[in-house]
């Protein structure tokens, strides 16, 4: 079991495995027709199949093969969630799904795992980098086609589509709005981890987008509770209004205490960022549905919001340049 031919054996399995479930029978067949226990037995197999090699192979001097078997497991881990999610979405629909903000992220993300996959192998170098880099290039531009999309045209804000594939559909949170923001996000951001070799201009991006749709997501998540599944109704009322600002406040807060946890002055001007425009936004929003002592009211308790979190900036600077002159 030690043979070095056993190393590319490996590769070219996690290549075969991958063409089999996406393109001969593909995902049609696993969405369209197949049976669910198939489903299960061709996605799961292969996912346990490259879990198991993997575990066999620790201990040996197979870095190609490993990189090659990381990245085929957790893309056949996506690709079995991606396949799972629209059965379930699918299910007595007709063909108008593909023109839904869910739906055009779905055909998306199949290129969104290749697109990482491809630059998690860019670690390998060689002679195929090159390929490499031009294949994630082609899926990133695809999927940012099908994920620009949903932001856009398709997004159940605009209302453009009508009939049931322009509502949102499941549970709060565990919704439509998941799949098409929330999840994409999840996998830019949770990448990151496993990136450290890519451009780091690259990964800024990257980065940039997850937390965009992640924004996204919170903010069409609190218009659905306040409205219902057609986003799409005019207007706003103030009780979303407020939670917006509270979504806000709650992220600037996040933000500074990981700027002191981390000790990172970047951290500290994006979450004095997220306050001023908290800021500017209940002066220029809030406050124009109010009047009276409810107006004193708000004004006095995002006062004391922001003094504690000025409070708590001033001291994240002055350990920072304590830190400094230490250092010094």
């Amino acid at each position: 079991f030690r043979l070095p031919e056993m190393s590319l054996f490996i590769q070219a399995a996690v290549v075969g495995l991958s063409y089999r479930l996406v393109i001969d029978p593909g995902l049609p067949w696993a969405v369209e027709s197949a049976a669910l226990w198939e489903v299960v037995t061709a996605y799961g197999g292969a996912v346990l199949a490259m879990a198991a090699a993997l575990r066999l192979s620790a201990g040996l001097d197979r870095r190609n093969a490993v990189v090659f078997l990381e990245s085929g497991a957790a893309a056949s881990a996506a690709l079995f969630a991606n396949v799972l999610i629209a059965r379930w979405l699918i299910d007595g629909q007709n063909e108008d799904w593909m023109i839904s903000h869910w739906g055009a992220v779905l055909n998306a993300m199949p290129w969104l795992i290749l697109m990482l996959v491809q630059l998690y192998r860019l670690s390998l170098g060689g002679a195929l980098r090159w390929v490499r880099m031009a294949l994630a290039t082609v899926a990133g531009l695809i999927t940012a086609a099908g994920i620009g999309a949903a932001v856009g045209p398709l997004n159940p804000l605009a209302g453009l589509t009508g009939g049931r594939e322009g509502l949102v559909h499941g549970p709060y949170i565990l919704d439509t709005l998941l799949v098409a923001y929330g999840l994409p996000a999840l996998m830019l951001l949770g990448a990151q981890t496993r990136l450290d070799h890519v451009n780091f201009w690259l990964r800024r991006g990257m980065v940039a987008v997850g937390c965009a749709l992640a924004a996204l997501w919170v903010a069409l998540e609190i218009r659905r509770f306040w409205q219902g599944d057609d986003l799409s109704v005019p207007g706003v009322s103030q009780p979303e209004l407020y939670s917006y600002t509270l979504a806000l406040i709650a992220l600037g807060a996040g933000l500074l205490y990981q700027a002191i946890a981390r000790r990172s002055p970047d951290l500290r001007r994006a979450a004095m960022a997220v306050i001023g425009l908290t800021v500017a936004k209940v002066f220029l929003l809030d406050a124009a549905g109010l009047s009276g002592l409810t107006r004193v009211a708000s004004f006095v308790g995002l006062g004391l919001a922001l003094a504690g979190l000025a409070w708590l900036n001033r001291w994240a600077a002055a350990q920072q340049q304590g830190d400094a002159t230490d250092q010094t």
